[in-house]
């Protein structure tokens, strides 16, 4: 499995994307991770970061070393850590 530390490398989307090849499926988990107080906002923000990740990883196969993968399969993951927890 490849892990990514994905807005470091894009300057925005999730945080964390990590690859696991399987024949060829490519199972791509895309995590955000949050410490605030949730919001409606954050939560729009969440799915505004997730969904530029998937997108970005479906038009960049070639840099995550996708190009002869069939079929890509995503795994949203949401974390959200209250803050003075």
């Amino acid at each position: 499995m490849n892990c990514y530390v994905f807005d470091k490398l894009t300057g925005k989307g999730c945080d964390v994307v990590c690859i696991r090849i399987a024949g060829d499926t490519a199972i791509v988990y895309l995590a955000e991770i949050k410490s605030c107080n949730f919001s409606i906002k954050d939560a729009n923000k969440v799915v505004e970061q997730i969904s530029f990740a998937e997108k970005y990883i479906k038009d960049s196969k070639d840099k995550f070393e996708l190009e002869n993968v069939r079929k890509l399969k995503f795994v949203k993951i949401f974390i959200h850590e209250s803050k003075g927890s």
